[in-house]
């Protein structure tokens, strides 16, 4: 009794790692089987499932330090995640800001209103149509590249 369930055993593992070959006949047949074909018969090896883990073996466990290293990488992680999301939303709204100033100042270029601005002793002055114009395109070209 005890040598047929080793001789058994010993049957099971042979079979597991046995090599399987594809091969197609003179008729045009596909073959499957675990013994190359004859001579001059191109075949296939094909590959073969490792056995299945037995469920009764225990997992590998981290140790404590892995998983406390592994704890470490990932709230590390969350954080940098959650500072570049705080960073990228601070972004979004300093551009949307400069948006709604540039759309701002291109309705009062085009209001046909009298424009001044502040030279370099700070005295007020009026824009003429030139320096108007170019503010506006200045005005329609951030508003176009940078306000979608």
């Amino acid at each position: 009794m005890r040598y047929t369930f080793l001789i058994a055993a010993l049957i099971a593992s042979q079979m597991a790692v046995a090599q399987s070959y594809k091969w197609v006949d003179a008729n045009g047949r596909t073959h499957y089987t675990d013994q190359p074909p004859g001579a001059g018969k191109p075949a296939t090896t094909l590959k073969t499932a490792p056995p299945a883990a037995s469920p009764s073996a225990p997992a590998a466990q981290p140790s404590l330090a892995e998983q406390e290293q592994a704890f470490r990488k990932r709230r590390k992680d969350a954080e940098d995640k959650s500072a570049k999301t705080e960073k990228e939303l601070q972004a979004a709204k300093e551009r949307a800001n400069q948006c709604q100033n540039a759309r701002r100042n291109l309705v009062s270029l085009e209001s046909g209103a009298r424009v001044t601005r502040r030279n370099e002793q700070g005295e007020r002055e009026f824009l003429n149509e030139e320096q108007l114009e170019t503010d506006r395109s200045q005005a329609r070209r951030f508003i176009q590249e940078n306000c979608a």
